[in-house]
């Protein structure tokens, strides 16, 4: 990609048979992915699944019940009055209003994650010393209404290196978070 972003690499050392057949397969389904006949034929992408979620603003709510008025014994409701007020449809950006127990209006800035647009190429080299080199670019399209700033990869390699390229930060995922409890992920902070 001539006009990719190089975002990180990785260097991953493979100790066990297991994991080198692992490390084959995933190697075989990248360079199968990646058109890895040595051609610069066009690469075929496909697209992110865009989400079918609306925001709108709800047309019926029910009003929160507070307490009881302790002296007619009837319920006392609130209207919290839920709004969502599109900033930029095209990026994805919305606020998420409504009145708080404390009469005054919240705000809640939401960008949905669909408004991305990019590409991925990664391609994977045996290094002379054994360990594989994985390298990944990212090209962020012009039909992309935001900015790429989180890029995350998983592996099942025994052991991973991030290594870092210019200003961007490479670290590894949390395993507390339940989604990344399997595995290795790197993340790419972009800057």
């Amino acid at each position: 990609m001539e006009n990719g972003i190089q975002i990180a690499s990785e260097t991953a050392q493979v100790n066990s048979v297991a994991s080198m057949r692992t490390l084959l397969i995933v190697v075989l389904l990248i360079q199968l992915a990646c058109g890895a006949s040595g051609t610069n034929d066009k690469v075929q992408r496909a697209p992110l699944e865009k989400s079918n979620a609306v925001f709108e603003t709800p047309k019926e709510y029910s009003k929160r019940f507070i307490s009881t008025d302790p002296k007619t014994g009837k319920p006392v409701y609130h209207d919290q009055n839920p709004r969502v007020v599109p900033v930029n449809k095209k990026a994805g950006k919305y606020e998420i209003r409504w009145i708080g127990y404390d009469g005054k209006e919240k705000v809640i800035e939401y960008q949905r994650a669909d408004a991305l647009d990019v590409v991925v190429a990664g391609s994977v080299r045996i290094e002379q010393n054994g360990e594989y080199l994985c390298d990944y670019q990212v090209q962020s399209l012009p039909s992309s209404s935001t900015y790429l700033h989180v890029f995350v990869v998983q592996n099942f390699s025994s052991e991973v290196t991030p290594s870092r390229i210019g200003d961007n930060y490479v670290g590894h995922m949390l395993r507390e978070i339940p989604q990344f409890s399997t595995g290795n992920w790197l993340a790419f902070f972009c800057f």
